[in-house]
């Protein structure tokens, strides 16, 4: 199926699920070129995470990049990320 959707597009996509409770991933690597890895805040554990991806030599290889979602936008600051137009008007009418 890979190859038939190389066939017409320059990107393709692929949706895994989690890490931790499926090895669908891993067994999908030889056929991946790149992967961006999605951790949640407040719920991926980032010793956890960064411990699966020590231990996975060619995940690692192939990760060139992590996505965090649900974040909580006015504490991005304390972790180093700096504040953009659009977090701030995520902030403006919300406690």
């Amino acid at each position: 199926m890979l190859d038939l959707a190389r066939q017409q597009y320059d990107t393709i996509g692929i949706d895994f699920q989690s890490l931790g409770t499926c090895s669908d991933l891993k067994s999908n690597l030889s056929d991946i070129d790149a992967v961006v890895l999605l951790a949640s805040w407040g719920r991926t554990s980032k010793h956890s995470f960064k411990q699966y991806v020590e231990n996975e030599p060619q995940l690692r290889a192939k990760t060139v990049g992590v996505l965090l979602n649900n974040t909580v936008s006015r504490k991005l600051a304390l972790y180093g990320a700096a504040e953009t137009d659009i977090t701030r008007r995520r902030h403006v009418g919300f406690a």
